[in-house]
């Protein structure tokens, strides 16, 4: 089994679903806890043979999924803000609604036991964040992907380092509005819940044996 201190987690973009760029650029992420995994169901077989013993089992569905709960610090997830949003950056302006839909890969890099585990067509498929008058600002991605592998061969390469960014609190926020008017000296917030949803949902064609 391996320790928890010794695993990492890079991520890339990819050019289309499950596939990346001839000279992918692979990032470090920094996360409280992470979830990613494959889930496979495996049904037994109702059969009747000439002996009492049990027939077989097989594996009927598999999906990837799960969540990353992060310490939000300026710029640092800017990639999955707008995976979730569905569009590009504008300067520091985000416009949720859009149609861009963008997909990654992760790896997932055991260095202790030399195992790697990849997943192509990672979306970023929801995201919460919580604000209160005291503490860090945190906020939960939830993944979903369409392809698992597990092997011994690392693919990223130079990856880029975490950034020395600093971690923001309430205290970072500068101004706050609701429908473009701002509420400071008018209502006090105390605290605030963001829960975003593209309802993404698993569609299962007969044949591409996912």
């Amino acid at each position: 089994m391996s320790s928890g201190a010794k695993i990492r987690l890079y991520y890339a973009a990819e050019e289309t679903p499950e596939v990346l760029p001839a000279v992918p650029v692979w990032k470090t992420v920094r996360r409280v806890s992470d979830g990613l995994s494959e889930s496979v169901t495996t049904e037994t077989s109702a059969s009747v043979s000439d002996t009492r013993f049990r027939q077989g089992g097989m594996a009927t569905e598999a999906e990837i999924t799960g969540s990353l709960e992060v310490e939000l610090s300026v710029g640092l997830f800017d990639d999955f803000w707008s995976a979730v949003a569905m569009n590009e950056w504008a300067g520091d302006v985000l416009q949720f609604g859009g149609d861009v839909r963008k997909t990654f890969t992760f790896v997932k890099f055991h260095s202790d036991i030399g195992q790697v585990f990849i997943y192509r067509g990672v979306r970023i498929g929801e995201a919460s964040m919580s604000i209160a008058t005291t503490g860090k600002i945190t906020t939960t991605f939830g993944l979903v992907g369409t392809d698992f592998e597990r092997t011994t061969v690392n693919p990223v390469v130079a990856p880029i380092p975490v950034p020395e960014a600093v971690m923001v609190s309430a205290l970072n926020v500068g101004d706050l509005t609701v429908n473009g008017q701002g509420i400071v000296g008018t209502a006090c917030m105390q605290s605030l819940e963001l829960n975003i949803s593209n309802n993404l949902e698993a569609i299962r064609c007969i044949g591409n044996q996912k």
